[in-house]
């Protein structure tokens, strides 16, 4: 084992001296090499939201006047969640081991071909298969391949951001790559529902296929090769732990909502998979080749940071899965109407994004992240109370909330990249995926949970469902919701400062020195080095210039007795 862990190290140490070798490109040219395979995949995570009604009573699926069941449908969403958020960790340690460009071209183009099968799938009519719903059971199959092709496309495509640039550029390039992302999902429900409405839903995801052509396209031609982590073996306990925990975990919060009618196997589920993942880290800790290499736990900086950003997106499901919902269904808002409204939640994200490109040169990433909590944590108790008010006010609150943590995401994202060493900057942006998932199943089971723990303590009569807001029964039951927002709101605000915790835990890095909010004491310390180093420098070069001026004098003497002896002959 200890010879075992030497080589590991030299591995190691190869690694980082083979990345440092890599061509490196500007900021703008990287995303525009990678953007098209992010804008795949983060516009295929919300192009599908509008199609789900007109899947759902597709003739091809069902007999003409029936549906499929919601909690059928909404697998086309969960699968594909479980699917990219358990193997976003494996995936960027296989793209160490093979290269990140290899691997990205790869998970592009099974991607791209997965999107076909989904496409092909409405094809697929329920009179010609020996099971139910036809062609709807193969879509959920290829939704989870999808989600597969997915983590291995996205999470390589974040670690080329980070890799392919110098360190002074990653803050500018993460930044890049959250602008592309926020555009791509706020494009997702205005094409959705352009192609739904007027060519059919499977076109949301033939769209991938001219996506992904142009996207195997560059990177084949323009992409530089990134190098491959040599090791002894692949960690296959260790994969298998974070696939099977992740699994849990995610599989464990979807079932958790009352709806679902599974609360008792979704804890079950939750406390394995928590299980598992404990069991997972110390094994990495004392494996040489580890899928998370024993420097990125121990880092406390980019650990915490990685939690913080799991609660970030924890409370992001407050303006992406409740607030369309309060629109819709509260406001009686038509699904076109909602849509649009809901738009403005990822313009702020592209706001923020363009932002933090220029506030990042003056300011570090703490002072970033205090400041974005302390807003959002105003704006979620207010969006609470606001709520049943003009759907105005809902909306601007809404945009900015989704501003605030904007902020925080990017600015959260750009010093997780710049605090690790290029190494581990690839397994990184798999975790950064899966903690991104994992956030956003754990928070739209926490918001189903306290809504639906409040309503069934306070609503004993019958959901009125079916009916409208002239109806007076539905005017009693939304006074009791709205109250129910309050509480789940308020419950979102612990979850942000809980987030600002652990932003605050992270500290800061010294590639923020000088930056407003680094630490005096710490600027103080560096100065000094400075100062010392400046010091060493002149000693170094009075010294120099004294055995110069020593050396001379010594071939003087010599000259100076080689005429002597000249003339004496």
């Amino acid at each position: 084992m200890t010879e075992m862990k030497k080589r590991a190290k030299e591995s190691r140490m190869q690694f980082q001296q083979d990345l440092a070798a890599v061509p490196k490109l500007k900021p703008s040219k990287v995303i525009l090499l990678v953007g098209w395979s992010l804008a795949m995949s983060s516009l295929d995570s919300t192009i599908i939201n509008i199609a789900l009604p007109n899947i759902q009573k597709d003739e091809n699926f069902v007999p003409p006047g029936q549906t499929i069941p919601q909690s059928t449908l909404q697998w086309i969403v969960d699968i594909y969640a479980i699917a990219f958020a358990s193997c976003a960790i494996p995936a960027a340690k296989i793209g160490d081991r093979y290269g990140q460009t290899i691997v990205h071209r790869c998970g592009v183009a099974a991607f791209t071909l997965f999107s076909v099968l989904c496409g092909v799938s409405k094809f697929i009519s329920y009179k010609s298969t020996p099971w139910q719903y036809g062609g709807f059971v193969v879509l959920i199959f290829a939704r989870f391949l999808q989600g597969v092709a997915g983590s291995f496309n996205m999470s390589n495509s974040m670690s080329l951001s980070a890799i392919l640039v110098e360190q002074k550029d990653v803050a500018k390039s993460m930044a890049m790559n959250s602008l592309a992302f926020a555009l791509a999902t706020t494009l997702g429900p205005v094409v959705g529902g352009l192609f739904t409405t007027y060519l059919g839903w499977e076109y949301c995801f033939f769209i991938n296929i001219l996506l992904g052509g142009v996207s195997i396209v560059v990177c084949w031609i323009y992409l530089p090769v990134t190098p491959r982590f040599v090791e002894d073996k692949m960690d296959i306990v260790g994969a298998s732990f974070v696939l099977l925990g992740l699994i849990q975990l995610i599989l464990g919060f979807t079932f958790i909502p009352p709806d679902k009618d599974a609360l008792t196997l979704g804890i079950t589920l939750v406390c394995s998979g928590i299980g598992t993942l404990i069991a997972f880290i110390f094994w990495e800790m004392h494996h040489p080749f580890a899928i998370l290499p024993k420097a990125l736990l121990q880092n406390k900086k980019v650990m915490y940071s990685l939690i913080a950003g799991l609660f970030n997106f924890l409370m992001l499901t407050t303006v992406s899965f409740q607030n369309p919902f309060i629109i819709q269904t509260m406001h009686c808002i038509s699904a076109v109407t909602t849509g649009m409204l809901t738009l403005v939640n990822p313009v702020a994200q592209i706001i923020a994004s363009f932002t933090m490109q220029k506030v990042s040169k003056y300011f570090t990433s703490l002072s970033v992240k205090i400041f974005a909590s302390i807003l959002a944590c105003s704006f979620v108790i207010t969006l609470g109370f606001v709520a049943p008010y003009h759907i105005a006010w809902t909306v601007s609150v809404g945009f900015f909330f989704s501003a605030s943590l904007g902020f925080f995401f990017v600015s959260n994202n750009q010093y997780i990249m710049q605090s690790a060493t290029p190494d581990i900057r690839g397994v990184l942006g798999g975790c950064m995926q899966s903690f991104r998932e994992t956030g956003l199943a754990v928070g739209i089971a926490l918001v189903n949970l306290i809504q639906d723990l409040y309503m069934g303590n306070s609503w004993k009569g019958r959901v009125p469902i079916d009916n409208t807001c002239s109806d007076p029964l539905f005017n009693q039951y939304k006074d009791i919701y709205f109250t129910g927002v309050c509480y789940t709101d308020i419950g979102m605000t612990c979850v942000g400062m809980v987030c600002m915790l652990f932003g605050i835990l992270a500290g800061t890095n010294t590639f923020e020195a000088g930056r407003i909010g680094y630490p005096k004491a710490k600027t103080a310390e560096y100065q000094k080095v400075d100062e010392q180093v400046a010091l060493l420098k002149d000693d170094d070069s009075k010294e120099s210039k004294e055995k110069e001026e020593v050396k001379a004098e010594i071939e003087t003497e010599k000259k100076e007795e080689a005429e002597v002896e000249n003339n004496e002959a």
